[in-house]
């Protein structure tokens, strides 16, 4: 309930930084991480499991990361590694051996979360639905002059500005 919590409350914050607003000039702010994070894909495969020193292990991947406002883009340089929790960020590398069974066992599978894995699409359609607002809010405006280079402040006879002509 928490992550979800977690999710919802980025989501908003996200939403609503991303609705266009008049303004000299826009700008957005950009919560981005890099680095490395741990992917737990699930319990040590056999016949490594009996090993003593991995019986509190879990496998998975570490992997160099980009993301943005919690959600992972993109993820290269994956190694299968084993760890106790994600969270403490302590790992161990594999031998050979046990990395070749992480990799037949797990491939492809990253655990971490539905906003951390698959956030990223949501992004992009946020991303894209914003710039089509834009330019429909664009196309509506009729072309995008509005309030600016329009003849505010110089009306003719008798209108605000106090222009025309000298009395009667």
């Amino acid at each position: 309930m928490r992550t979800l919590m977690t999710t919802l409350a980025a989501l908003t914050i996200i939403v609503v930084v991303s609705i266009p607003q008049q303004a000299e000039a826009k700008g957005m702010i950009f919560f981005y991480q890099t680095g490395e994070d741990l992917f737990p894909s699930g319990p040590i495969p056999a016949p490594f499991d009996k090993v003593p020193s991995l019986q509190n292990m879990k496998a998975g991947y570490k992997c160099r990361i980009f993301g943005l406002f919690w959600a992972y883009v993109a993820r290269w340089d994956c190694m299968p590694v084993a760890f106790i929790s994600a969270a403490s960020r302590k790992f161990m590398r594999p031998n050979a051996a046990l990395a070749k069974a992480i990799e037949q066992k797990y491939k492809g599978k990253y655990g971490g979360g539905f906003w951390k894995l698959h956030g990223r699409w949501i992004l992009a359609l946020i991303f894209i639905g914003s710039i089509v607002m834009g330019a429909f809010r664009k196309k509506m405006m009729g072309g995008g002059g509005g309030k600016r280079g329009g003849k505010r402040g110089r009306g003719g006879p008798g209108g605000p500005g106090g222009g025309g002509g000298g009395g009667e």
